[in-house]
């Protein structure tokens, strides 16, 4: 699933779009929710207390009273999360060189004609289908979190919950997340550059700082248990993906 947040506080525009993202909902297969927000104080207030990756596509005003959408976007970036579309909707296409800066996917002179905003969407929904190996989904008290990739740190076996199927997802902003799972089928879910270090601990080598005989230590100073059996495998993927990175900055 997709999460959209559209920020406008004009009732009249919030309303054009349920009928446009109803309409679009019918005719496309695309599983998307939308979350409606009439300031930005509201979506930032969101963004605060549902982390991480609260959405996957923004949907601006930019003439706002209390925070303007440009000055809004440049506060998410700085949150940060680089990697949300942001779509700006405006009355003045004068404030577009302005909002540069944010690194918007698209502009919508209002009103937007329906056909016009189909065709943008549907192309922003494919590129966002397209990424969806770069997630990871997982439900937490019976809601969908999206974890990027690069913001995971590491996933091991619950300490916390004893005798049942939980899980932690450590991620980069220092943040704890417990989940119902199995860490095996988690691990079978996910690319390079995660490794199962220990039958307990998956870690992401991309975020791995030093390497002992019997521990992985991560940026964030978390350390992890380094099976013997594994040792020899970790140590080829972080030489591995040492060299990949060489070659590219060449």
């Amino acid at each position: 699933m997709i999460n959209i947040a559209v920020c406008d506080d004009d009732i009249n525009e919030i309303a054009r779009l349920q009928k446009m993202f109803a309409r679009l909902a019918v005719c496309s297969s695309f599983d998307i929710q939308i979350h409606y927000f009439t300031s930005g104080e509201q979506l930032l207030r969101k963004y605060k207390e549902q982390t991480p990756s609260t959405f996957q596509i923004l949907m601006l005003d930019i003439e706002m009273p209390d925070i303007n959408g440009i000055d809004l976007a440049q506060e998410i970036r700085n949150f940060p999360d680089f990697d949300v579309q942001i779509v700006f909707l405006t009355n003045y296409p004068a404030y577009i060189l302005d909002s540069l800066d944010t690194q918007p996917f698209q502009y919508l002179i209002k009103p937007v004609p329906y056909e016009f905003f189909e065709s943008k969407m549907i192309k922003l929904l494919n590129h966002l289908y397209s990424q969806s190996k770069k997630y990871l989904s997982i439900k937490i008290e019976g809601e969908d979190f999206f974890f990027r990739y690069s913001e995971i740190v590491a996933i091991q076996k619950s300490k916390k919950v004893v005798g049942r199927d939980y899980m932690e997802i450590i991620t980069t902003s220092e943040e704890y997340y417990t989940s119902k799972g199995i860490l095996s089928e988690i691990y079978s879910k996910l690319e390079f550059p995660f490794l199962q270090v220990h039958r307990s601990v998956l870690i992401n080598l991309d975020h791995l700082r030093k390497l002992t005989a019997s521990s992985v230590i991560m940026i964030n100073d978390s350390q992890f248990p380094l099976s013997r059996s594994k040792s020899k495998l970790v140590k080829e993927a972080l030489a591995r993906n040492l060299v990949t990175g060489l070659k590219s900055n060449v």
